[in-house]
């Protein structure tokens, strides 16, 4: 019976490994969601999400891995509004400037005047109508998902653990 639980066959895939799986299929969502509702090629679609998955990506890790352990367990929550607060601002600057400067410039063949730096970082508005729901959505996505997965992955654990240890012994 101990070599059914150290199997091969049920060694179950990393933290890691679930990242990966879910960036691929919050990607391939968007970009097949996007894509049906426009008429732009699918590779557009593709590459204006792949690179706007950065700002995602930094902004979900940030908040997940950094700002809620250190600061929003430990019950430092002004500092956790601060830096929550200064940390929003910074990646949708980051995402408009993917915009304007890498995604825009890829997908649009005319010449166009693009916004300068300080018009981006001045334009608080779009920052914050625009760009805030478009990126922090995938931040309230992905924590559901962690803490979800945590929550009930240790129910389910507490709830096996008992049949694991007979199945084990």
């Amino acid at each position: 019976m101990k070599y059914l639980a150290t199997s091969p066959k049920y060694k179950l895939i990393s933290k890691w490994e679930y990242h990966l799986i879910f960036w691929i299929c919050l990607l391939l969502i968007l970009t097949f969601g996007r894509s049906i509702e426009s008429v732009e090629p699918l590779s557009h679609v593709l590459i204006y999400n792949l690179l706007f998955l950065i700002p995602k990506i930094v902004a979900t890790y940030y908040l997940a891995y950094f700002l809620i352990p250190t600061f929003v367990l430990k019950k430092r929550y002004v500092i956790s509004i601060l830096l929550l607060l200064f940390s929003t601002y910074l990646i949708c600057i980051l995402g408009r400037l993917l915009l304007v400067f890498a995604i825009e410039p890829l997908l649009k063949p005319v010449l166009f005047e693009q916004e300068s730096l300080l018009e981006i970082i001045t334009d608080w508005k779009a920052l914050v109508w625009n760009y805030f729901p478009l990126i922090y959505t995938t931040v309230l996505i992905f924590l559901f998902t962690k803490y979800f997965i945590v929550t009930f992955g240790s129910l389910n654990l507490m709830i096996k653990r008992p049949i694991i240890s007979f199945l084990i012994n």
